[in-house]
């Protein structure tokens, strides 16, 4: 089943074309990769994606009961159907804790009203119960719930990097775009990392959208590979069929001889 249909997606910037004319599907439930030299267009990709641009030209729709246009869509709005992303560099609260960071992101979640909130209702102790229970229920999966009353500072890199994950999963997403999950880590981080995202995506039905440099991770995780080049998809197709693709090895992944 498609998920998302991207047509015609162009995005400019004055004189500069970020993007140009994009055109993919991303299938429900698949792990997609998207990958290319710096300066590619990835993250404006993911930008005009998740709501953080507005494109110049083509649509984003996203299919749900009912075809829904995503690209005159904000971030917010975005997120309340389901979708939620990362970025290349960490965007945690590192002097909240680990629970805290979690919950935060359950914001939206909880029942009670301002002036429950206020007023200490019994409303608002039941839904900080829940949304308490919940929060470790997702540092539970990462394998933090023994850290979750330290500072988010605190974590190795690899952790933040998982933090981060749950944190955009908390928000109840369905669809998580990642942007970079493995820059900066050591192989054995990646290795435990491409384990974390099997999980996760098994056990919460995912759909995974990631831009990634690290081939290793993006060949043994991904169904299919979107490859863009000066801003223009070049490819898409399996692993398989992206490693012997002449256009790719010339632009990216250059040859083994």
């Amino acid at each position: 089943m498609t998920l998302l249909t991207i047509d015609h997606l162009t995005q400019r910037f004055g004189g500069i074309v970020a993007i140009s004319d994009v055109n993919f599907k991303v299938e429900k439930g698949k792990k997609i990769g998207i990958i290319g030299p710096n300066g590619a267009g990835k993250t404006t990709l993911f930008n005009c994606l998740t709501g953080f641009y507005s494109p110049t030209e083509g649509s984003v729709t996203y299919h749900s009961d009912k075809d829904i246009n995503l690209s005159k869509k904000k971030v917010h709005e975005i997120t309340k159907l389901g979708f939620a992303r990362t970025f290349q560099n960490i965007r945690l609260f590192k002097d909240l804790s680990l629970l805290d960071n979690i919950k935060i992101a359950m914001n939206e979640s909880v029942k009670y009203s301002k002036a429950g909130a206020v007023f200490r209702s019994r409303a608002y102790y039941r839904e900080e119960r829940i949304v308490h229970e919940k929060a470790k229920q997702f540092l539970d999966i990462t394998d933090l719930i023994e850290k979750r009353h330290q500072l988010a500072s605190s974590l190795s890199y690899g952790e933040q990097r998982r933090l981060e994950i749950a944190r955009a999963l908390a928000t109840g997403a369905k669809t998580l775009f990642l942007d970079e999950p493995a820059a900066g880590m050591n192989p054995q981080e990646t290795q435990d990392l491409i384990g974390f995202i099997n999980l996760i995506h098994e056990k919460f039905d995912l759909t995974i959208v990631l831009i990634e440099h690290d081939m290793s991770l993006v060949m043994s995780l991904c169904d299919t590979i979107h490859v863009l080049n000066y801003g223009q998809l070049i490819a898409s197709g399996t692993p398989s069929e992206i490693k012997n693709n002449q256009l790719v090895i010339d632009a990216y992944l250059g040859s083994d001889d």
